[in-house]
């Protein structure tokens, strides 16, 4: 009997947020920066709302009209580093770059890009992995 696949999760999916006000996308913006740049120095655990609302230069208050709890922001970040990680190696992984490259080469290159992308953003992935 073929097993049920189970639903789509939108946890990995970014919504499109749209605001009507170009100061809402900004405020939103600066939110998850700041949520990120707490994170990195606190880890998950130790990091606050109120902390990542003054890192945002708005109330706590502001931060709770755009995000739920700090696990909301948290997944927010999570989604946004993934996918600019994931961006970041399809560039550096055009196909014209294995053209003639055997396959050990081919190997070294993949992991050369796959490191240099977890090095470039150590503090984060130090977090998200213990989270």
């Amino acid at each position: 009997m073929p097993r049920k696949m189970p639903k789509k999760t939108s946890l990995l999916v970014r919504a499109t947020k749209s605001f009507k006000q170009h100061r809402s996308a900004a405020t939103h913006e600066a939110l998850v920066r700041a949520a990120r740049e707490v994170f990195e120095e606190k880890g998950f655990d130790a990091a606050q709302t109120p902390d990542i609302a003054a890192a945002a230069g708005v109330s706590t208050g502001a931060f709770y009209r755009y995000f739920k709890d700090k696990k909301q922001v948290f997944l927010e970040v999570l989604v946004e580093h993934l996918g600019s990680g994931r961006d970041r190696v399809r560039k550096r992984l055009s196909p014209e770059r294995f053209v003639g490259a055997d396959a050990r080469t081919a190997i070294d290159v993949v992991l050369d890009v796959l490191f240099e992308v977890i090095r470039r953003d150590a503090r984060i992935h130090k977090v998200f992995m213990s989270t």
